[in-house]
């Protein structure tokens, strides 16, 4: 188990990151974005106090708790994880691995590497962050809650398939779980993108990413 969030403050930050420990507290990871730039800390365990003073325009956090890959534990295997011109954190397994293995002849100690990696790739075809984003998606088989940081279009995405995030009423700050400031569970296929790093708009409305669901036993 292990939680996604993001919040416009660092003290929403704070907040969220507590409510998401219960989740995966064996490492966690931060993007902060600001207009000038961005950066990125991960910590071992707990993040030092002094992570909730950066004056950033945005930021994102998640939490891990690893259960099925010893490869990928310690600050290495904690995320968000780079490729190129994507940042993403994940909440979630993917079961697909072994075809991405295949198709690509790449291979990643964490799943959720697979997914700044394809969206690096398949931006080079789109050019555009909303369809390359879908086009990432329809390529993972499993559950996940997603956000990603283009850092070419200075844009966030944050997807959720088969696993719970939760959104405050403006819809700018989200948790995988519930919480006084988020309680509104997102649609299922739901893409948002967010404009000018602070609100976001469901992209996807319209067009449910349609999932065949898999089952398998470990």
């Amino acid at each position: 188990m292990c939680g996604i969030y993001g919040s416009l403050t660092p003290a929403g930050l704070y907040s969220l990151h507590m409510a998401n420990r219960s989740r995966g507290a064996e490492g966690c990871g931060y993007l902060h974005i600001s207009s000038g730039g961005y950066a990125i800390q991960k910590f071992e365990d707990k993040p030092e106090l002094s992570l909730y003073t950066f004056s950033t325009r945005y930021n994102l956090g998640h939490n891990r708790a690893p259960t099925t890959n010893e490869s990928g534990r310690g600050i290495l295997g904690t995320h968000p994880f780079c490729y190129g011109r994507a940042i993403a954190a994940h909440n979630g397994i993917l079961i697909n691995t072994l075809e991405l293995e295949e198709n690509w002849e790449n291979k990643f100690p964490v799943d959720s590497q697979w997914i700044p990696f394809l969206y690096d790739k398949y931006y080079k075809e789109f050019k555009e962050g909303f369809k390359t984003f879908k086009f990432t998606l329809e390529h993972l088989s499993g559950t996940y809650g997603i956000w990603l940081y283009d850092v070419g279009e200075k844009t966030i995405f944050v997807a959720r398939g088969d696993n719970s995030i939760f959104w405050n009423d403006q819809l700018d700050s989200f948790s995988s779980v519930q919480t006084d400031e988020c309680k509104n569970l997102m649609p299922e296929g739901a893409i948002y993108q967010s404009i000018d790093l602070q609100t976001f708009k469901d992209k996807n409305e319209n067009d449910r990413l349609k999932r065949q669901k898999k089952y398998f036993i470990l």
